[in-house]
């Protein structure tokens, strides 16, 4: 429990860092799907 604040710091960080992952995840599905539709 001494270490709460460190810990919360943590998951700060590691949300923005899953978010981070998650908007490059998007994109890179999103030009895929591009490159399936121009290849059909």
């Amino acid at each position: 429990m001494i270490n709460l604040p460190d810990s919360l710091v943590f998951k700060i960080r590691l949300s923005s860092y899953d978010r981070l992952r998650i908007v490059w995840y998007v994109k890179v599905v999103i030009t895929d799907l591009r490159g399936i539709d121009s290849l059909i």
